[in-house]
């Protein structure tokens, strides 16, 4: 990631920090230029929008354990124009559209994915109202997190150089970017885990009415009781409101499973769900099972296949929205589970188990499974939806317009919900489905 800023002069803008820091900007991912746009008053297309970039800067120092740390709770990752209203308080501090102050950005949302970052971003509408310039540009990419923070460090720091050049670094504007850009410094070599736990559960590390006493403390006390992997899988899964509920429930399993052996597949390359979905087919041929049959016992084939014990989900009864905390016990995979399902859940969570047991993931420590959308919580949802329906069987059934009885025949057949089978349809473009 790469900003660029050609200062330039600005006549007629009255504040000096915004004049100051007035520029050609253009943003870059890999080849992409995010910026490209269309001026439509001369109709000429160009790679950079002119405008103050302090409050872009301030924005991102605002946000900066957000953008680096936070994943996106839907997959896939959206950008502001897209997200849904429950979203749009998120999307504050992931979408640089909130750092226009009158200006023009284009639509880019930067979200955590691990060691990577994910940056979406979408071209305008072309009837944008009033709008004197149109982003034309849209694509997606991973990067790894440090070439991010690499691309936003380097972006404050131009902007506070600027400043201080112009003799503006006591102007009350830039000595609060200042104070806030020294704040992260130190934050990132005294605290930088705290900070980023906060993160993870959408607080802002500075502000004390939401990194409050209390869940600093109860951070603290699921790093003493469980690994610190387990502890950011809560993390990710859970929000504050039920931060001590869940923290309960995960420590107790972690009490009752432990780190166990190594993978016995690769937890592949690409894309979470291509990941997933190479695992499906490997563990199928593991399993000896034709790459397009039903799996009518997926326990029977775990505990027969694989050696498996015959107590692969235990209860451990609890009013969490969490899904189980896999590991081993007395050298065998176990699940810990909130409550017991209806069979296609069950079925669907058990197969999700499967895969941090075989990948490794559940190898140097406990691991949780939850709804996150983040990539190993979605490379473990595409593996159980290809073992239990493999894309190629269903290819097969059905194409071109299905309907909703096919799919409750497939779904009776496989023994997986209807919802199941309408997501296997989707993500691998199998066919349309008869409104």
């Amino acid at each position: 990631m790469q900003v660029d800023i050609e200062w330039e002069d600005a006549p007629g803008v009255r504040d000096r920090v915004l004049a100051a820091t007035w520029g050609r900007l253009a943003i870059r991912v890999g080849t992409a230029c995010v910026t490209e746009l269309l001026d439509l008053r001369s109709s000429s297309r160009r790679t950079a929008v002119y405008g103050s970039a302090f409050p872009l800067a301030e924005w991102v120092v605002e946000h900066w354990w957000h953008l680096l740390h936070e994943p996106c709770p839907t997959s896939p990752v959206v950008s502001a124009r897209e997200a849904r209203a429950w979203m749009r308080p998120t999307l504050q501090r992931h979408g640089i559209l909130s750092a226009r102050d009158g200006g023009a950005l284009p639509d880019l949302s930067i979200w955590s994915d691990g060691p990577e970052c994910i940056l979406r971003w979408d071209a305008d509408p072309p009837t944008s109202r009033g709008a004197r310039v149109r982003f034309v540009s849209q694509g997606q990419a991973h990067l790894p997190t440090s070439d991010v923070q690499a691309g936003l460090t380097a972006l404050v720091n131009q902007v506070i150089g600027r400043l201080e050049a112009l003799g503006l670094h006591d102007d009350e504007d830039a000595r609060r970017l200042q104070a806030a850009w020294s704040a992260v410094a130190s934050s990132m070599a005294e605290e930088p885990v705290v900070c980023r736990r906060l993160a993870l559960l959408g607080l802002d590390p500075y502000d004390p009415d939401e990194a409050t006493d209390e869940v600093i403390a109860l951070m603290e006390r699921g790093a003493s009781l469980m690994p610190a992997v387990l502890v950011d899988d809560l993390l990710e899964a859970t929000r504050p409101a039920q931060l001590y509920t869940d923290l309960a429930w995960v420590a107790a399993g972690a009490r009752a499973v432990h780190a166990g052996r190594q993978a016995r597949l690769s937890a592949g390359g690409g894309t979470a769900h291509e990941a997933g979905y190479a695992a499906a087919r490997a563990t199928r041929d593991l399993l000896g099972l034709d790459q397009r049959c039903p799996v009518s016992d997926l326990r029977a084939a775990l505990v027969d296949g694989l050696g498996w014990s015959e107590e692969i989900e235990r209860t451990h009864p609890a009013e969490v929205d969490l899904e189980a905390v896999v590991g081993w016990s007395a050298q065998k995979p176990l699940a810990i589970v909130p409550s017991t399902r209806r069979e296609a859940g069950s079925r669907f969570r058990l197969a999700r188990a499967a895969y941090l047991i075989l990948t490794g993931a559940a190898a140097e420590s406990p691991r949780l499974l939850s709804s996150a959308a983040t990539r190993t919580q979605r490379a473990s949802r595409a593996f159980a939806a290809e073992l239990l329906l493999p894309a190629a069987a269903l290819g097969e059934r059905l194409g071109g317009s299905i309907s909703d009885s096919a799919i409750e025949e497939v779904a009776d057949e496989y023994r997986v919900s209807p919802l199941l089978v309408r997501h296997q349809i989707e993500n691998h473009g199998i066919g349309s489905m008869e409104a």
